[in-house]
C-alpha cells in the first residue's frame, strides 16, 4: 500500500510540473520582450531559469521514484538533494525577492503557482512523508552542489557573452561582479544549510541500518 501511495504521489509531483511547462511554454513564446524578440529565443531562454531548472530536476527525481521507489544510488541521491534544496530555494528567492515585480495573467497564474509555490511544498513533503530514506550523507551534499554550481557558472558566462542575466541578484551589469558576490555567497550558505539540514532529518528518520555512514 505503501508503495502505491508513493509511486502514486511522485507520478502527481511529476505531471504537474510537465502540465505547467506545457502550458508555460506557449506563455512565453508569444511574451513581449525587449532582448529576446523571437518566440523561439525566448523558449530556449526559458530553460536557462533555476527556478524552471529545479522544477525540472523535481520532475526528473519523482519520475525516477514513481517509476521504480527502491534505494537511490548515490548519483541519483545528490540530483535528489539537489533539486530538494533548489526547489526550497527557488520559492524562498522568488518569494521575497521577485515575486513583487512579477505580475503573471491568464494561465500564468497558475503556471506561476506551480513553479514557485505549489511544487516546492510538495517535493518538500513528499521526501518527509515517503522518503526514501538513508541516502544522504556528507559526500552526497558536497556532490550535490554540482547542480546549483553549474547553473550558476552558466549563467554568468552566457550572461558575459550575451549581456543579459536572467536575475537582478547575478546581473554583473547592474550590481558588479561584487555585488554578485555576496548574493551568490549569501545563497551557498543557505544551499549548505538546507543540505546539512536535510542530511541531519533524513538521519533522524531513517531506520538505522538504511543510513549511509560518513
Amino acid at each position: 500500500m505503501r508503495t502505491r501511495i508513493a509511486r502514486s504521489a511522485f507520478a502527481g509531483i511529476t505531471a504537474l510540473v510537465v502540465v505547467a511547462m506545457i502550458l508555460q511554454i506557449p506563455i512565453t513564446a508569444d511574451r513581449g520582450e525587449p532582448f529576446f524578440t523571437t518566440p523561439v529565443s525566448r523558449v530556449v531562454n526559458l530553460f536557462f531559469y533555476f527556478t524552471i531548472v529545479s522544477n525540472l530536476l523535481v520532475a526528473g527525481v519523482s519520475a525516477r521514484l514513481a517509476l521504480n521507489p527502491k534505494p537511490l544510488s548515490r548519483a541519483m541521491a545528490s540530483v535528489h538533494l539537489a533539486s530538494l534544496v533548489n526547489i526550497v530555494i527557488t520559492g524562498v528567492v522568488y518569494h521575497v525577492m521577485l515575486a513583487a515585480d512579477n505580475e503573471p495573467e491568464g494561465i500564468g497564474v497558475f503556471t506561476d503557482l506551480v513553479f514557485h509555490t505549489a511544487i516546492p511544498i510538495l517535493a518538500v513533503a513528499a521526501w518527509l512523508i515517503l522518503g526514501p530514506r538513508g541516502t544522504i550523507d556528507r559526500r552526497v551534499v558536497v556532490w550535490s552542489t554540482v547542480v546549483p554550481i553549474t547553473w550558476l557558472v552558466v549563467a554568468l558566462v552566457r550572461g558575459a557573452v550575451i549581456e543579459w542575466y536572467p536575475y537582478p541578484f547575478i546581473d554583473v551589469l547592474e550590481i558588479g561582479y561584487g555585488g554578485t558576490a555576496a548574493y551568490v555567497a549569501g545563497i551557498t550558505a543557505i544551499y549548505l544549510a538546507l543540505a546539512f539540514g536535510a542530511m541531519g532529518i533524513d538521519r533522524m528518520l531513517a531506520p538505522r541500518q538504511e543510513t549511509r555512514s560518513s
